[in-house]
């Protein structure tokens, strides 16, 4: 059985592999916690990770919510504003799931957007 730290590792050889770099791991403050920040081109991707036995589509639902879309594009604008160098790149909500049994990866790119 995979643990979510064994899935954060899987998530982030996955993306390296297809040509990401990780900028940022675990980036916390007050509001939250933004698994991966990636980038690639011009792209600054903020990553959603999770390590579940079974991902169904309204379980999906859940784990990214309303409440939680908005707290990860607050996070991002905070990552943005402190590090000064992704200010002109495209930023894009991602959510990868890794099963837990099986160590199968299933990378959903634009998952959400900032307005909806």
């Amino acid at each position: 059985m995979i643990s979510w730290k064994d899935g954060e590792e899987l998530a982030a050889s996955y993306l390296k592999k297809h040509g990401y770099c990780i900028e940022e791991r675990n980036y916390r403050t007050r509001r939250g916690e933004i698994d991966i920040i990636a980038s690639r081109d011009n792209s600054l991707v903020c990553i959603e990770v999770k390590t579940w036995k079974k991902m169904t589509v309204d379980s999906m639902e859940y784990s990214i919510n309303g409440k939680k879309q908005r707290t990860y594009i607050q996070l991002c604008k905070s990552f943005i504003n402190q590090t000064k160098r992704f200010d002109s790149f495209f930023i894009r909500f991602d959510v990868m799931h890794i099963d837990a049994s099986t160590g199968n990866i299933e990378h959903i790119e634009d998952a959400f957007w900032e307005n909806g």
